[in-house]
């Protein structure tokens, strides 16, 4: 450490250098810093004497920095900005500053909004945001600190864990089978209301997958339905008993057990994908999604209060 200090420029030359490299001018960056202008220019001068090296090419009303002085600019700034995104972020989790979650739109309407009110209940200094999106926001932004993401677990900026793999069945109201009968094999579903989900990505499952993985080949012999592009929408339309829909096991717990859906047949597709709770791959984790990671990883049961509209 003794040797590292020997090497570094002063503080205040540097913080001098950053401003006055910013503004182009040594009064705009004597202004920011509440000195003199003198006082700004003895401090580059300083630097460069240290160094050195010319930093600033002086022109008649304006400096412009050097090659040299462009390359150490682009470093001291980087660093400056590092320790204070550092800063805010101790600060916010010493504070108790939001958690922002994100998730796509069924995993946050069907499976994390009924336990929201538990995870507060075990940690009411923890403030939640949830974002639901049905693709995936970076973590390179800053926006989220913790999200619920489909796929197999890989994100190169994100460290994740799973927390349950995705097993999906076809869900109906029981007033459709009462109206259009009953299923009991799965090329059944080629004579039945199917509802169509628009593709979210090049995982997402369709109905044409979900049959093939039953041995069935539905070729065009799919019947026309309703498509929607948002899955809450899909799901509403199964509730209020307009056709089936394909579910995704755990999401749809709570409706299956109370009877507002059931499953006509008894086939599964397991996709070897799953729903993986995933933190930013670098950075400090605020103690509050760390908190939120495991209480989620614990939490496996299906709220049994949980009802939807």
């Amino acid at each position: 450490m003794r040797e590292l200090y020997r090497r570094l420029p002063t503080l205040t030359g540097l913080v001098a250098f950053e401003s006055a490299g910013r503004h182009c001018n040594f009064s705009r960056a004597a202004d920011e810093l509440c000195v003199t202008q003198a006082a700004v220019s003895r401090q580059i001068r300083a630097l460069e004497d240290q160094l050195g090296l010319t930093l600033f090419e002086r022109l008649h009303r304006c400096v412009a920095l050097t090659e040299d002085g462009q390359r150490l600019h682009r470093a001291v700034s980087y660093g400056f900005d590092h320790i204070a995104d550092a800063i805010t972020q101790l600060h916010n989790m010493r504070a108790g500053a939001q958690v922002n979650v994100g998730a796509n739109n069924a995993v946050a309407f069907y499976w994390l909004r009924p336990r929201l009110a538990a995870f507060q209940e075990d940690h009411p200094d923890v403030r939640l945001g949830v974002f639901a999106a049905d693709t995936d926001a970076p973590f390179g932004d800053g926006e989220l600190d913790i999200a619920i993401r489909y796929g197999n677990g890989v994100w190169p900026d994100a460290a994740a864990e799973l927390l349950f793999e995705e097993a999906l069945f076809p869900v109906c109201a029981p007033a459709y089978l009462e109206r259009a009968g009953a299923l009991s094999r799965p090329e059944d579903l080629l004579d039945h209301t199917l509802l169509y989900m628009e593709p979210q990505g090049p995982e997402w499952v369709t109905w044409s997958e979900w049959l093939r993985a039953q041995n069935v080949r539905p070729g065009e012999a799919l019947t026309p339905g309703l498509t929607f592009n948002s899955f809450p929408l899909l799901l509403q339309a199964a509730l209020d008993g307009e056709g089936i829909a394909l579910g995704t096991e755990h999401l749809l717990d709570p409706l299956l057990a109370d009877g507002r859906l059931t499953r006509p047949l008894d086939a599964t597709y397991r996709t070897g994908r799953g729903y993986y709770i995933a933190l930013p791959a670098e950075g400090v984790h605020p103690s509050g999604a760390l908190a939120f990671r495991s209480w989620l990883i614990a939490s496996q049961a299906p709220p049994p209060s949980a009802r939807f509209a």
